[in-house]
C-alpha cells in the first residue's frame, strides 16, 4: 500500500537522509581520528640487532645500530592514511655499496678491508591496513623484489604508544662477516604530523 499521508512521507524520508549523514560522519571522524593518530614523519630512536654485529671496522659487536653506524640515524619512516581501505607505509634505510675495483663481483661472504664502504638511504613503500584494534600494521604487498632492497622480510609493526611505532625486520647488513642476514627491531616516534 502506497503512503497516502504527506507528512508521514516527509517524515520517513528525514529520518533515512539523517542516518545516512550519520553514517558518513561517523566514518569522516573515524577516518580524521587514524589520521591524527598515525599519519606523520617518524624518526629513528634506537636500533637493536638479534645477534651483535661488527659495521664499522672497530673491532667491537654492538646490538646497538645507531652505534655501529651513524647512517642509521637518517633512518625514518613516512606513514599516510588516506582512507578507511587504503595506508601507506614508507620506510627509509642506508644500503652499503661496495666498490667492485677489479671488476670480478663481490663476494658477499667476506669484508673488504681494502674498500670505502659507501651508503645510500633506499625507501621500500608498502601498503597496508590496521588491525582491528588498530595496534598492528598488516602489510598487504608483502613481496620485495628490488635488487638493492636489503630488507627480507616485515616481522611486525606495532605502536608502542602514541606517536611510536616499533619496526621488527629482517635485513641483509653488511658486516664484518660480510653480508648477514638479521632480526632488527627498531624504535620510531613521530616528528611531524605532515606527511
Amino acid at each position: 500500500k502506497i503512503m497516502k499521508n504527506p507528512l508521514a512521507l516527509l517524515f520517513t524520508y528525514l529520518i533515512f537522509a539523517t542516518s545516512c549523514a550519520d553514517s558518513s560522519s561517523d566514518e569522516d571522524l573515524g577516518l580524521s581520528k587514524l589520521q591524527a593518530e598515525f599519519n606523520g614523519k617518524y624518526e629513528i630512536i634506537s636500533a637493536s640487532i638479534s645477534v651483535p654485529v661488527d659495521i664499522n671496522n672497530d673491532g667491537q659487536r654492538s646490538y646497538d645500530l645507531l652505534g655501529e653506524n651513524e647512517i642509521v640515524s637518517n633512518s625514518e619512516i613516512v606513514i599516510r592514511i588516506i582512507d578507511q581501505d587504503q595506508s601507506i607505509i614508507s620506510d627509509s634505510w642506508p644500503i652499503a655499496h661496495i666498490p667492485d675495483y677489479d671488476h670480478v663481483g663481490i663476494d658477499s661472504s667476506r669484508f673488504y678491508d681494502d674498500r670505502v664502504v659507501n651508503y645510500a638511504m633506499y625507501v621500500r613503500t608498502n601498503f597496508f591496513e590496521l588491525t582491528q584494534n588498530q595496534s598492528r600494521l598488516i602489510l598487504l604487498d608483502s613481496e620485495l623484489p628490488e635488487a638493492n632492497n636489503t630488507l627480507i622480510e616485515i616481522e611486525q609493526i606495532r605502536q608502542i604508544e602514541p606517536g611510536s611505532i616499533e619496526f621488527t625486520v629482517k635485513r641483509n647488513i653488511y658486516t664484518k662477516d660480510g653480508w648477514v642476514n638479521r632480526k632488527i627491531t627498531s624504535v620510531y616516534k613521530r616528528y611531524t604530523t605532515a606527511t
